[in-house]
């Protein structure tokens, strides 16, 4: 609760995350926003689809913030 003034948003990358970041900001003033990204997890067999898997989901978070604030 009290370490939450500290912050302005918070990005949720689930359903889940969204769901308990709303619960838990609800007496805050504080933008929470929902960024559907794929988990990555268990995706995939081998080395290299494993991998192409977690670059998809860095890609994914990347877009999120360049749409948000710019490129940097």
């Amino acid at each position: 609760g009290e370490a939450l003034s500290g912050f302005d948003l918070i990005v949720a990358m689930s359903v889940e995350a969204r769901r308990r970041a709303l619960d838990l900001t609800r007496l805050y003033h504080l933008a929470v926003e929902y960024w559907p990204i794929s988990d990555p997890s268990g995706i995939g067999e081998t080395r290299e689809t494993k991998l192409n898997a977690y670059r998809h989901t860095r890609d994914q978070i990347r877009a999120h913030m360049t749409s948000k604030w710019g490129t940097g």
